[in-house]
């Protein structure tokens, strides 16, 4: 089964992981904070018994693969919210469980970390967004297009602290 996460930092910030050239699924796109498979592992409780429920499983898989790569200490995880399951036609209808991750450390730790072992092949940097989530609210409610990409510049936060939101996108 697959699992996605997007975690976000104390300060608001969506953590966003830049595929590799080497990775399979949108290289060299930005993804959510982490995605990947649950493994036998995530369905065992460190002390060895069967995790109580599936749900349980899942988001212990969603937390593992966020830890390993954006290399975020499991500590640095406050929780997983579970919020929702498709298919993934593209991949024989494989089921993708989703979820959002809240972090116990700002966007400019989760910054300073790097991938660990055979994910650096995977996941070339780690970056925090600030986004104006009442801006995105706004376009959803005005009727955007979401079959179409976003006018993104729109959804940078407007702090100082927020300059470098999108490296192609023009500042407002």
């Amino acid at each position: 089964m697959g699992i996605s996460t997007l975690a976000i930092t104390t300060d608001g910030g969506p953590l966003l992981v830049r595929q590799s050239d080497h990775n399979a699924s949108s290289p060299p796109l930005l993804a959510p904070s982490r995605s990947g498979s649950l493994e036998p592992h995530d369905l065992v409780e460190s002390g060895g018994g069967a995790r109580s429920t599936m749900h349980d499983a899942v988001r212990a898989g969603m937390e593992r693969e966020l830890c390993e790569e954006t290399g975020l200490s499991p500590d640095s995880v406050a929780g997983t919210a579970l919020t929702g399951v498709a298919r993934w036609m593209e991949r024989s209808a494989k089921p993708e469980f989703s979820g959002v991750t809240k972090l116990s450390v700002s966007s400019d730790e989760a910054r300073n970390t790097a991938s660990r072992g055979v994910e650096r092949l995977y996941s070339s940097d780690v970056t925090a967004r600030e986004i104006d989530f009442a801006a995105v609210g706004g376009e959803l409610r005005g009727g955007a297009d979401v079959s179409t990409p976003p006018a993104f510049r729109t959804w940078c936060a407007t702090s100082a602290r927020s300059r470098s939101c999108s490296p192609s996108a023009p500042q407002r």
